[in-house]
């Protein structure tokens, strides 16, 4: 009894818990509308026009996370309010230029990109993708300083309003019969809508926009330029690992196949991801100050992984034996293959999940070699798994040697986590850890 009550005593009392429980309101409050709104969705919505959309939301969800070359993964760790509030300008400012770069590859490099991806099927889209992502990293951006100031309720707010946003607006186009552009259009406005927001809400009451004379972009990239040397490639190779199914499902499989795929991610990996993002955002913080305070980083990582495991469980147990039946009853019976993909998946999907939470630490810890390493192993693992077998195998067997790969990748990724935090008190501002 005593035991229970030093335990709520001290969770009460945690800062963790306390901005973990705001975060995580929000972020199940958000999961909670695009569920209740998805069994709508999916019998509006086709599962090729699923497929299509898949496709170009990939595309996205590779290129936001390097858009500012992770000098706003910089924002929340830096050692002084001062480099954190000129991190906040040179994000944007790299974010601008990357854009840009990516309008004029849009226009011009059609016929290399084809040669691997159909972008055919995408339309005029494909050349709306420089503006997509400048306000999705806006807002990344943004989640960044606000993480950093500590305002997990706006995070939350923000959180909310996104999901309500694109469920209104992706219902209300395809309720009047815009279905072949009601996702794409959903995903932009609610995008546009939320940075207009945050941007209103915060302006003039935090630092970054209240310009300083003598700000020099130049001595913070070159202070920091260990986050786009170490970070910036393997970032991207882990966001176009995630991916990477989706790429060869569209060149190999009809876009109905490759849209029951998408349901199965979107459904199961996205939400789970979304908790790990929000888990993480705290993590990144937290993990930097114990750091910093010479704490017991290996106590506050096994309790964290002791967590994440508490939250995946049930659910993952849940879906490898009842999830046909699931989404059957929940989505329409055109997306039963869904549901036996999720079975199939299910095992990988929870490895990565608490994995993924607790690999910011390697950020905090400045070892971010470690990262690079694994994530060049994970590329070249799954690159060549793809490329060799996508054609050959049916669909089953290809997800059920897919996730193979990834337990055995993300079992291999948490042990050198374990192992990076083994020394961490004798960590210097370097980033390969010596």
């Amino acid at each position: 009894m005593n035991f229970i009550k030093n335990l709520h005593r001290r969770s009460k009392a945690s800062e963790f818990l306390f901005h973990f429980k705001i975060l995580a309101s929000g972020t199940i409050i958000s999961q909670i509308i695009m569920f209740s709104a998805s069994p709508f969705i999916t019998r509006i919505y086709s599962p090729e026009e699923f497929g299509i959309f898949a496709l170009y939301a990939s595309i996205i969800s590779i290129l936001v996370p390097i858009s500012s070359l992770k000098y706003n993964t910089a924002i929340v760790v830096a050692k002084t309010n001062e480099d954190s509030d000129a991190l906040f300008f040179v994000s944007i400012i790299v974010l601008i230029a990357f854009s840009l770069c990516i309008l004029i590859f849009s226009v011009i490099g059609d016929n290399f990109i084809t040669s691997f991806i159909d972008i055919k099927k995408l339309n005029t889209w494909w050349n709306l993708i420089f503006f997509v992502i400048l306000i999705q990293s806006l807002n990344s951006i943004i989640r960044s300083y606000l993480n950093r100031n500590k305002n997990y309720n706006l995070i939350s707010q923000i959180s909310i309003m996104r999901s309500v946003m694109y469920v209104l607006i992706v219902i209300t186009f395809g309720y009047f019969g815009f279905t072949e552009n009601g996702l794409f259009l959903g995903e932009i406005f609610a995008a546009l809508i939320i940075l207009i927001f945050a941007i209103l809400k915060i302006r003039g009451s935090y630092a970054p926009f209240k310009f300083k004379e003598n700000f020099n972009p130049f001595n913070i990239i070159t202070k920091y330029k260990d986050f786009p040397i170490f970070s910036f490639f393997p970032t991207f190779l882990n966001k176009f690992s995630m991916m990477m199914p989706i790429f060869f499902l569209s060149k190999f499989f009809p876009d109905y196949i490759v849209g029951q795929y998408s349901l199965a991610v979107k459904i199961v990996f996205f939400p789970l991801i979304f908790i790990s993002s929000t888990i993480s955002t705290i993590n990144l913080r937290k993990s930097s100050e114990i750091i910093n305070q010479n704490g017991d980083l290996k106590k506050y990582l096994l309790n964290l992984t002791f967590l994440l495991i508490g939250i995946v469980l049930i659910p993952a147990i849940i879906l490898f034996f009842y999830g046909v039946e699931i989404f059957i009853f929940v989505f329409g019976e055109n997306w039963q293959i869904s549901g036996e993909f999720v079975q199939i998946l299910i095992p990988g999907l929870a490895l990565i999940f608490v994995v993924s939470t607790l690999s910011p630490v390697l950020n905090s810890i400045r070892k971010l070699n470690l990262y690079s390493y694994w994530n060049y192993g994970y590329f070249i693992s799954l690159f060549s798994f793809f490329y060799l077998f996508t054609n050959k195998l049916e669909i089953k067997y290809l997800l059920y040697y897919f996730t193979i790969i990834n337990i055995f990748m993300y079992g291999l990724y948490f042990l050198l986590i374990c192992f990076s935090i083994k020394d961490h008190k004798a960590v210097t501002p370097n980033c390969n850890g010596k």
